[in-house]
């Protein structure tokens, strides 16, 4: 099930799916404080993985500017970014599913990144929320490509995102910056067939 639900006076709107289990939702200012919490809670458990922010990255401020910048390109339809919860618990952000440098025309193409709570690992929670995100970029927004790039030694990723479908293209050497490192990263792919077949028709 897919709902837009009006959140604010300017009339934005915050993109709601659902899995079995889980809330995936766009966020939107009344969901910092429960961003805050999830960030402080995973913060050493995320920093190998991470960009190196700098401390006021964890500030209700900057957060709320990511809030607002994330609505303004969901708008313009080149970045969507999923927060998601248990629907039992929605206001406990389980974790996210950002799709980024969406580009259409002949490329129709986008990154994903991903990450989940410390505590909610082994649930499967991941898998079912990456699996509807894709399902709805591929479905709703007509993408025929999307790539997640993945640091070699994180083989947990590598088994949750080849169970997905997602297919090995490629090795890049020194291809983002993570915690002050430039580390090496796996390139993984997952095509919209149905809209090869469609096309081809």
């Amino acid at each position: 099930m897919i709902y837009f639900c009006s959140m604010s006076p300017r009339n934005d709107f915050s993109l709601q799916l659902e899995t079995p289990r889980l809330l995936l939702f766009t966020a939107q200012s009344g969901h910092v404080d429960d961003i805050l919490l999830y960030l402080s809670e995973n913060k050493i458990f995320f920093k190998p993985w991470m960009p190196r922010y700098t401390d006021s990255f964890h500030s209700r401020l900057e957060q709320m500017q990511w809030v607002e910048n994330d609505q303004k390109l969901f708008d313009l339809k080149v970045k969507l970014k999923f927060y998601f919860a248990l629907k039992e618990a929605p206001q406990n952000i389980v974790g996210d599913v950002v799709f980024t440098n969406i580009i259409y025309g002949v490329f129709q193409s986008c990154f994903m990144g991903y990450k989940q709570a410390e505590k909610f690992g082994g649930n499967g929670y991941m898998k079912e929320a990456i699996s509807k995100g894709v399902e709805y970029l591929f479905n709703s927004w007509k993408l025929h490509r999307i790539e997640a790039n993945i640091v070699p030694r994180n083989e947990k990723s590598i088994r949750l995102i080849t169970g997905l479908g997602f297919e090995k293209e490629g090795y890049s050497k020194k291809y983002l910056k993570l915690n002050g490192k430039w580390e090496d990263h796996l390139h993984f792919v997952k095509r919209n067939l149905e809209l090869e077949i469609d096309e081809n028709i």
